[in-house]
Order: structure tokens, then C-alpha cells, then sequence
């Protein structure tokens, strides 16, 4: 086998496995201070998802404190394709809309794209709501507050587009370490860890 061709065959195997990945955990995230994934009932997500004509993958998408900018991507059915999809992100609490816009259904998908996350307080939920004619669906966005400290994880190399870092905050008058890692930007898996990780320089 050449050179060129086995480059060829290893990038196709990537690229299968980051679309895999985009979709294998479709369970909502459990709605918790810490954002952490609540992996039961994908199964029934899943159904949800299939039977509607727009859908977001996940309920709750908790984002890194430092990201102005965040795709966020759903379903929509071949009925839909071609469609525009027209979108709004506002405050839950306060209404206030911080941005809105057309996106397009293409080939079974849509990804809406902002470029107004520095704009929304931390920890402060809002709803992102996507339209198609009368089908809606919406999602929950939550941008983490700046930790105390950060340090990124170099420990392990990690699949291209995720991240991880040993993050220090103020969890109910006690500073707790946390291992949190994103992809493109988006909480994934979030764990308590030893203190010692968060203060390495």
C-alpha cells in the first residue's frame, strides 16, 4: 500500500468517526449546575427526533466561558429540505433577544451559527428556537463563568475538535477542580478531580 493511499483511507476513517460521534450520545444532558450528560433515555430521544420535521439533538448545551462563537446543530426531514430555518436566541428570564437569523435545511440537517456568545451573562440559561413554517423546536444554551483557574489537559491527546482542562471554581463557598472537555467549544463530559490539577502552572 502507498503512502497516498493509506493518508487517503486514514483520513476517511476519521471523518466517519467524528460524524459518528457528532450523533452517538443523543440523550439530553441533565439540567445540573455542572452541565454534566444524563446518558438514560436516548433511546426514546431518538424516536422523538425521528417523527419530527425539526428537532435539536440535545435539550441543554452548556458552552465554554471564552467562546464568542458556537455552531449548534440539528435534524430536520426531507419535507423540510431546502427550507429556511429561521432562529432567535433569547434571555428565558428577561426576553431580551441577543440574536437572530435564517440558517437552511440541508440533506437531513441544519447548523445555526453565533456570533454573539461574549454578549450572554454566565450562567444564565437562554433558549435558542428554531423555526420551520409552523414546526419549532428550541434548546437550552448556558455559557459557564470564567473559572478561578484553568489549566488545559496535555495528559492524553484527544480526538481533533475536543478539548480538556482542569478548571477551578466556586462551588457553593468551596473551591472545587473540575476535568471539563468541549468540543468545538460545547461541554461534553465534566468530572470532580484533585485540586493539586487545577493549580499547575
Amino acid at each position: 500500500m502507498n503512502l497516498k493511499k493509506a493518508i487517503s483511507i486514514s483520513f476517511t476513517i476519521l471523518c466517519l468517526s467524528l460524524i459518528i460521534f457528532q450523533f452517538q450520545n443523543c440523550a439530553a444532558p441533565s439540567d445540573t449546575s455542572d452541565g454534566s450528560a444524563n446518558e438514560d433515555g436516548s433511546a426514546g430521544l431518538i424516536d422523538d427526533l425521528v417523527n419530527q420535521k425539526l428537532a435539536f439533538v440535545e435539550s441543554l448545551i452548556v458552552i465554554k466561558h471564552d467562546k464568542g462563537t458556537i455552531n449548534f446543530d440539528g435534524l430536520c426531514d426531507k419535507d423540510t429540505n431546502g427550507k429556511d430555518v429561521e432562529w432567535e436566541i433569547y434571555g428565558i428570564e428577561s426576553d431580551e433577544l441577543i440574536q437572530d437569523g435564517v440558517s437552511k435545511c440541508i440533506r437531513g440537517g441544519f447548523r445555526i451559527t453565533s456570533d454573539q456568545m461574549s454578549k450572554i451573562d454566565c450562567s444564565v440559561d437562554h433558549k435558542l428556537q428554531a423555526f420551520v413554517g409552523k414546526n419549532q423546536d428550541s434548546v437550552v444554551v448556558r455559557k459557564k463563568c470564567e473559572p478561578l483557574n484553568v489549566v488545559q489537559d496535555m495528559s492524553k491527546k484527544e480526538v481533533f475538535g475536543r478539548e480538556c482542562f482542569f478548571e477551578l471554581e466556586q462551588n457553593e463557598g468551596e473551591q472545587v477542580c473540575y476535568r471539563s472537555c468541549y468540543t468545538s467549544g460545547k461541554l461534553y463530559d465534566r468530572e470532580i478531580t484533585e485540586e493539586d490539577s487545577c493549580l499547575i502552572n
